[in-house]
């Protein structure tokens, strides 16, 4: 899942309105707000590369990993 409040500081240490990195990354800025609110907390993997390189950070940094194993009752098993 894509880690909101992340992507929102980045825009904004970047100084972009939505508009601006929607335009950066060729979205709608509408979209970017959908993004930030969490109303589309699953963005491609193309769409999150973009908005990693249009923020110049690791895609892992605007993931939530927490979010993604909360609830999950698997659990990795230990090697022997």
């Amino acid at each position: 899942m894509l880690n909101a409040a992340n992507l929102k500081q980045l825009r904004q240490q970047k100084g972009w309105t939505q508009v601006g990195l929607g335009r950066a990354v060729s979205l709608d800025g509408a979209y970017i707000r959908k993004l930030e609110t969490g109303q589309t907390p699953n963005p491609g993997c193309q769409t999150l590369a973009r908005l990693a390189v249009a923020l110049g950070v690791p895609a892992d940094t605007l993931l939530d990993f927490d979010a993604v194993t909360r609830g999950l009752e698997w659990q990795p098993q230990r090697l022997p």
